[in-house]
C-alpha cells in the first residue's frame, strides 16, 4: 500500500475554478470535546491506568435483581419471561351489556334467532314470529274498493257465478274493456313493451356512471419504480454533498460545489 499526497480541492460557487481546501491535520488544530489534541495528550486527567480499568471492571453487580434494585436476572424471572409472548398484556374482558358472548347454541335451537330481551344485558334464543318482522297475516282479504284504490284503473265487473273468475286476462291488456293502463313517470300500471325491450338491453346491475376527467394522487398505486415525492424531499436531496472525484485529472465538466481530491504524488 502506497502512501499518497493529496490536496483537496472544492469548485467554486461561480463554477469558474477550484478552491483549495487545507484540512487540520496537526494536533494543534485538531478539536475534539472544545479542546485539541494536543491539549487532550497532555492532559493526563484523560486517561486511565491498567489499575483503574480492573478496579471498574470489577464493579459490576453480582447480586440477583430485585424490584427495588438492578442486578442479574434470576433463572426463574428469565423462565417466565420466556412463558411470556412477545407484546403480551394483562387483558381482562369487559363485562356488561354490549360486552356480552353469543348464548349458547345448545341442541334444541335449530333454525332459532338471537332475540334481545326487555332488560339490559338479556339474549335468548327464539323462534321468529310474522309480528317480530312485520309480516302480514298468512291468509287476508281485500274488498273491491280497496283493490281499486292501488290500481290505475277501476275493475269494473267480475263473474263469480260458479265461484271462480272466469278466464278474464285479455280484458286488462292493452285494448281490452277492462284495460289497466300503461305505467308511466308518474303512476303504477302495465310495463309497455317498448320498456320491456329497453330493460332487456341493460345490464344486470348497471348504472349512470361517468369516469372523472381527473384523478386524485391518492388513489393511485405505487411501486418500487413508481412513487411520489415531495417538495420536502426534493429540497433534501438538492441540498446533498456534490460529487467527488479522487484522481489525479480534474473532471471535465464539475458542478459549482463539486468536491475534488487531486492525488499529488
Amino acid at each position: 500500500m502506497a502512501d499518497k499526497n493529496v490536496q483537496i480541492k472544492q469548485r467554486n460557487e461561480t463554477n469558474d475554478g477550484w478552491d483549495n481546501l487545507y484540512p487540520k491535520t496537526k494536533a494543534e488544530l485538531v478539536e475534539t470535546g472544545g479542546s485539541t489534541v494536543a491539549e487532550h495528550i497532555a492532559d493526563s486527567a484523560k486517561h486511565i491506568t491498567g489499575a483503574e480499568r480492573t478496579a471498574w471492571q470489577n464493579k459490576a453487580e453480582k447480586t440477583t435483581a430485585t424490584t427495588a434494585a438492578d442486578g442479574l436476572m434470576a433463572k426463574a424471572d428469565k423462565a417466565k419471561l420466556d412463558g411470556i409472548a412477545a407484546g403480551a398484556n394483562n387483558y381482562t374482558h369487559p363485562t356488561g351489556d354490549g360486552n356480552l358472548h353469543v348464548a349458547a347454541t345448545g341442541t334444541t335451537n335449530n333454525g332459532k334467532v338471537l332475540k334481545a330481551g326487555a332488560t339490559a344485558g338479556s339474549i335468548s334464543w327464539g323462534t321468529l314470529t310474522a309480528t317480530d318482522v312485520g309480516a302480514a297475516p298468512a291468509s287476508h282479504a281485500h274488498t273491491k274498493a280497496e283493490i281499486e284504490a292501488v290500481l290505475t284503473g277501476v275493475i269494473s265487473f267480475h263473474s263469480h257465478a260458479s265461484g271462480t273468475p272466469t278466464a278474464h286476462k285479455d280484458t286488462h291488456l292493452t285494448g281490452g274493456s277492462d284495460a289497466i293502463p300503461v305505467a308511466t313517470a308518474s303512476a303504477d300500471g302495465l310495463m309497455a313493451k317498448a320498456d320491456k325491450s329497453k330493460l332487456d338491453s341493460v345490464a344486470t346491475g348497471a348504472n349512470n356512471y361517468t369516469h372523472p376527467a381527473n384523478h386524485p394522487a391518492s388513489i393511485i398505486t405505487q411501486d418500487a419504480n413508481n412513487r411520489f415525492v415531495t417538495d420536502t424531499e426534493k429540497a433534501g436531496w438538492n441540498t446533498k454533498q456534490k460529487a467527488i472525484t479522487i484522481s489525479n485529472t480534474a473532471p471535465v465538466s464539475p458542478a459549482a460545489g463539486e468536491l475534488f481530491f487531486e492525488i499529488l504524488s
